[in-house]
């Protein structure tokens, strides 16, 4: 049974995953016969004399990319591009410099993207909450961090410290996540030609976390070592953050280190190829004490809205 709102939205947030599988096509008032959710529009282009077949062909590869199963053609037409050239005359002894439009006919179609509740067989992929418990002074303190299917925070539904110690003390740190460049509320910055990225947290007009990432001075499939700079220390003494995998790409351990010397390492704890917890241990007069344990908890398909249900007809591929 699937909770959340009794009212079908037109177009409904549902998490999608790149896929190869065939693209289901619909036209006029033809729809799925299985539960489905319309979830975003998709349109591409392309030359004046592509086919339908071409055309078609190039939504569906957008399609497969995005993570949708089927597409409603709602719009095809052709079109015109305009853009600027500039031309280089010599009159004379005088160079003119003069500027035209240029036409470019294309062909547009468009549809709705379609996902069937049958094919969203990794909500349970999806961390949904950490619960993490903090030991300072011996005491332990309970924090809850909860988050979209997105790996966004959802600061409405967490107390602020939660919030405050999630942004400062573990985000920053998980480079790859920042590498993709699209976590909400965070801007970047990136270097081409030094192979670094450089990230930070606003609070209005003020910066809340800034650090900047070298990206990889060695690396394999099961280890990459990166160079961290904390910016909000306003040190430029960097940190040594080296990230080790296991054979399926899963982070299972994180080490920082500070001129030789580790600070801290999250080790994680996986299960059926999750990590469903890590914990955060110091190195102090050569022991190690446990600063924090983290336990994942993950989305399922209950957790989605209510879906379209099926209509009897001919499903057109």
């Amino acid at each position: 049974m699937h909770t959340g709102t009794e009212k079908v939205k037109s177009i409904t947030d549902i998490p999608l995953q790149p896929h190869k599988h065939n693209i289901d096509v619909f036209f006029n008032a033809d729809l799925p016969t299985q539960p489905f959710y319309k979830v975003q529009m998709i349109e591409t282009t392309a030359p004046d004399n592509a086919s339908y077949e071409d055309l078609l062909s190039a939504l569906k590869q957008k399609a497969q990319a995005i993570g949708v199963d089927g597409m409603i053609i709602v719009d095809k037409q052709q079109a015109t591009a305009y853009h600027t050239v500039s031309d280089t005359f010599i009159v004379k002894d005088s160079t003119v410099y003069l500027d035209r439009q240029v036409a470019t006919a294309y062909q547009r179609i468009a549809g709705i993207g379609l996902k069937y509740l049958s094919n969203i067989d990794y909500m349970k992929t999806i961390v949904k909450q950490t619960i993490i418990n903090l030991y300072e002074n011996g005491k332990a303190r309970k924090l809850v961090v909860n988050f979209d299917y997105y790996g966004n925070l959802l600061p409405a539904e967490m107390d602020k410290y939660a919030v405050e110690f999630y942004n400062a003390h573990i985000i920053p740190f998980d480079a790859e996540r920042h590498l993709a460049g699209n976590m909400a509320g965070w801007e970047y910055n990136y270097d081409e030609n030094n192979k670094v990225i450089a990230y930070r947290l606003m609070q209005g007009e003020l910066i809340y976390t800034s650090a900047q990432v070298q990206l990889a001075v060695q690396s394999n499939v099961s280890f990459i070592d990166y160079k961290f700079f904390d910016l909000s220390q306003d040190t430029k003494q960097p940190f040594t953050l080296l990230v080790y995998k296991d054979e399926h790409s899963k982070v299972i351990q994180t080490q920082l280190y500070s001129r030789k010397m580790l600070v801290w390492k999250d080790v994680s704890t996986c299960k059926e190829n999750l990590v469903v917890g890590y914990s955060r241990y110091a190195e102090e007069n050569g022991s190690e004490r446990l600063l924090f344990k983290a336990d994942n908890y993950f989305y399922s398909k209950d957790d989605l809205p209510l879906p379209i249900q099926p209509v009897a007809n001919e499903v057109k591929k």
